[in-house]
């Protein structure tokens, strides 16, 4: 990936970790960090792929919690909004990945509710200039919608909403639309499908929620690093901690330089530092600290 970027074929991929920003609890950060732990040998017992299930059993507990949902839906239109801001006239499209089918149709309801607006149907968005022609190439289409398949056991409004016995044909619409610069339609939430083999240069930000690892991490990833105009960099925000697979995906497929620190790192840590002195502040609460703070003391 290194060469290519080296060779101006693809743009560089940067990362941004942010899964402080919707995880609360710290517990739950260990236990996302245990799941991976528990999958670096990929199952390769049955033992292995028993705590696997367990572990991710666990973890679609703590992903698709509401109030984590929604500061996730919260997080993603912020920041997604303010860094389109930062290059109005350039096309940025994004891609949600989650966890599973019945998650990504949760954060979905969340958008929906709490920004009606993205949901609205519309050739193009506000402000953009099309032509006669654009005009009838284009079809009504949301600011946000999911891609995901259909099962004849899914609850009834999710069921409707994929479309039905016309799934087939709905992702087809939203496949076309996706690639269409001018189309309104710019962010996709998705969980299986559009993470391979799936190319639109405007898709510059991935915003990640799902366990990822090797080949199929770096083909997720690439779908951000493809060239277009104006766009200096694919970038990966990340909500779930897989910083430590992407490097080893790094190293396997054509380099680790691709993955730095971020800002936001120092940020995170210092945030918890701060947290761990008020912890130990109050474990003094009621004592005379003065004996040792004084140099001249002899406690």
């Amino acid at each position: 990936m290194d060469q290519a970027v080296a060779d101006g074929l693809t743009v560089p991929i940067k990362y941004h970790p942010r899964i402080a920003k919707v995880l609360l609890d710290q517990e739950k950060v260990k236990l996302i960090e245990d799941y991976y732990k528990k999958c670096a040998d990929d199952g390769a017992t049955e033992e292995d792929i028993e705590a696997s299930k367990k572990a991710m059993s666990s973890m679609e507990v703590i992903l698709g919690e509401s109030s984590r949902l929604e500061r996730l839906a919260t997080d993603i239109h912020d920041h997604y909004v303010s860094s389109c801001a930062n290059d109005p006239d350039r096309v940025q499209k994004a891609m949600v990945v989650c966890s599973s089918r019945p998650i990504a149709y949760e954060l979905l309801k969340q958008f929906r509710e709490k920004y009606p607006e993205w949901f609205v149907e519309k050739k193009a968005p506000d402000g953009v200039a099309i032509s006669d022609e654009e005009k009838r190439d284009l079809k009504p289409m949301p600011f946000m919608a999911m891609v995901a398949s259909v099962g004849s056991n899914d609850p009834k409004d999710m069921y409707h909403y994929l479309g039905g016995v016309k799934n087939g044909k709905r992702s087809e619409e939203l496949d076309a639309a996706f690639k269409q610069e001018k189309s309104n339609f710019r962010i996709a939430i998705v969980v299986d499908m559009w993470i391979t083999g799936f190319d639109v240069p405007s898709l510059t930000y991935m915003y990640n929620d799902k366990p990822l690892k090797k080949h199929l991490l770096i083909q997720a990833i690439s779908r951000v690093n493809r060239k277009y105009p104006g766009k200096e960099y694919g970038l990966i925000v990340d909500y779930i901690g897989i910083r430590n697979n992407m490097r080893e995906a790094m190293k396997l497929y054509g380099g680790d330089s691709s993955v730095a620190p971020a800002a936001d790192d120092a940020a995170q840590a210092a945030g918890i530092f701060r947290e761990m002195l008020l912890i130990l502040k109050g474990l003094f609460t009621g004592y005379d600290l003065a004996p040792f703070l004084d140099p001249d003391g002899n406690p």
